[in-house]
């Protein structure tokens, strides 16, 4: 199951989660400091707020109006709140980057020296919850802008020992690996 999700989106012009550099205020309510602070702080004139303004709130529409999905981490098999989360956000029309995707085929290991190889079954079960999660992502894939891994090989990961990327150490690819292109290229 995704045991960690944390999809930020950007909604009505608010970061979930950010800080209000202007007021310590949570949830962050603009991109751009407020034009009274720019005016007492940096010493902005209102001719110059005048000309600032309308640029500061087009490029908050447009943000507001882009993307956003950030982090599936630690996945192991996708539940329907999982499922659920995703077409929410999809369904507020805005498109998605999902990023750092990762699966684990057990649960987190501490990082370390690189552990034994996965047997057959871990695999499988690795492989199945790639091709689970890529069916998902491929459902709605006219609203996901890109998925990206949380690195190329479990050798090169802080979390290599819980074998979570779709190449091994050795940059040999895992049956993961033929699972996502298996996933994707049923889909088209």
């Amino acid at each position: 199951m995704i045991t960690e999700l944390d999809v930020e989106a950007i909604r009505d012009g608010h970061v979930s989660g950010a800080v209000d550099a202007n007021t310590g205020n949570r949830p962050l309510p603009r991109f751009f400091p407020e034009i009274s602070v720019l005016k007492e702080k940096v010493g902005v004139t209102d001719a110059q707020a005048a000309r600032i303004e309308p640029i500061f709130d087009k490029a908050q529409q447009e943000i507001a109006a882009a993307v956003i999905a950030r982090e599936f981490h630690r996945i192991g098999e996708v539940r329907e709140d999982t499922k659920d989360a995703l077409d929410k956000l999809l369904d507020e029309h805005q498109r998605a980057a999902l990023e750092e995707l990762l699966a684990q085929p057990f649960g987190g290991r501490p990082a370390g020296p690189p552990p034994p190889p996965l047997t057959a079954a871990q695999q499988r079960d690795l492989a199945q919850r790639y091709a689970d999660i890529f069916s998902v992502f491929l459902k709605n894939r006219t609203a996901i802008t890109r998925v990206t891994f949380w690195g190329v090989d479990d050798g090169e990961s802080w979390r290599r020992q819980s074998h979570p990327l779709l190449l091994d150490d050795k940059l040999q690819r895992k049956p993961a690996y033929d699972a996502v292109i298996a996933a994707v290229a049923g889909a088209k």
